[in-house]
């Protein structure tokens, strides 16, 4: 977890996360970061995970969770005891390579990483 507020959580996070990718390690990250509001349907994404996915050369795979607003709500308290039992699907969508893409293309990887997941969101509803 990150401190989005703490600069030294976030350089720690980064730096943990580059170590395990350079150790053949996959991660998982949320690029869009604490979303408090809930008529955000899908907040920007942040930059980390499109500059690491470059720098290490390795793919995205965008991964659509259409069932969170329904199963767990999203409250300004984050009252944890909000959520229901239920099914949560996850729609894990085709891989975007990286190979041979620099930072210079971050901005049209994480715009079509941001579009699929956007869209798949739409189609079910989930938004």
């Amino acid at each position: 977890m990150v401190d989005r507020q703490n600069t030294k959580s976030r350089q720690e996070v980064y730096v943990r996360a580059k170590q395990r990718l350079s150790e053949g390690l996959g991660i998982c990250i949320f690029p869009e970061g604490l979303v408090p509001d809930p008529s955000v349907g899908l907040a920007p994404f942040k930059d980390g995970a499109f500059r690491m996915a470059i720098d290490f050369q390795i793919p995205i795979v965008p991964v659509s969770f259409v069932d969170c607003k329904r199963r767990f709500p999203f409250q300004f308290s984050f009252n944890y005891f909000k959520g229901s039992l239920g099914k949560l699907r996850a729609h894990v969508h085709p891989h975007i390579p990286t190979t041979g893409m620099t930072i210079k293309d971050k901005e049209k990887l994480k715009k079509e990483t941001f579009s699929i997941i956007w869209e798949e969101l739409k189609k079910e509803k989930a938004l």
